[in-house]
């Protein structure tokens, strides 16, 4: 399985829930990370300005 794994481009998924609140789950899927870079830019500016702001598209292939 290592083989086939690309490091430089690891797809998956961050599941963040507020108390009872799934504000993301396995649907939201993206690699993995440059999810941690955006939340960490989030989290960065909110704390510097009190506010942030991202896009982030949803795209479900089934």
């Amino acid at each position: 399985m290592k083989s086939q794994l690309d490091t430089n481009y690891l797809s998956g998924a961050i599941i963040l829930k507020y108390s009872e609140q799934e504000l993301l789950d396995a649907t939201m899927w993206d690699l993995v990370d440059q999810l941690w870079a955006y939340f960490l830019n989030l989290i960065e500016e909110t704390i510097e300005t009190g506010e942030s702001e991202t896009f982030f598209q949803i795209n479900n292939f089934y």
